[in-house]
């Protein structure tokens, strides 16, 4: 819908939303894409749209870029994207330098551990009755539930 939004300003936006490991939007990011086709090294800064929440740039050939986000108190980060002809939608998640982290996805997602909590997912599509099942394991090895 964005993309949407905004298309009729120009073609081919390239629009990249960058948060903490929180959720909280980075504001204060630096955020280029630069290419890294063969023969061309176009470089194209990305504007912080305060409305909308993205840095974006217009008009960016498709092709092959490394896209770099940066901001002060964060690791910098950067992964490889392909600029389509409809352009490109991305986010990007910078933590704290040494942060451990995991990929979401394309999305590399750092954290801060916990390494006196066990993390537990549960599939939608599982039995109504495993969450009753992993409350009596939980209680079992005396384990006390924690909501995040």
């Amino acid at each position: 819908m964005l993309e949407n939004e905004l298309s009729h300003r120009q073609e081919r936006l390239v629009l990249v939303s960058v948060f903490d490991p929180d959720g909280k939007l980075i504001e204060g990011a630096r955020v280029a894409v630069e290419s890294r086709d063969v023969g061309d090294r176009a470089r194209h800064d990305l504007k912080f749209d305060a409305v909308h929440g993205v840095y974006l740039a217009s008009n960016v050939a498709p092709g092959r870029y490394v896209l770099r986000a940066q901001a002060e108190g964060y690791a910098p980060d950067e992964l490889t994207v392909q600029v389509d002809p409809a352009g490109l939608q991305a986010v990007v998640i910078l933590g704290a330098p040494g942060l451990p982290f995991l990929y979401r996805g394309d999305v590399k997602t750092p954290f801060q551990p916990h390494p006196d909590l066990v993390g537990v997912a549960l599939d939608h599509r599982t039995a109504a009755n495993a969450v009753e099942r992993l409350s009596a394991v939980a209680k079992q090895y005396k384990l006390t539930p924690v909501e995040r």
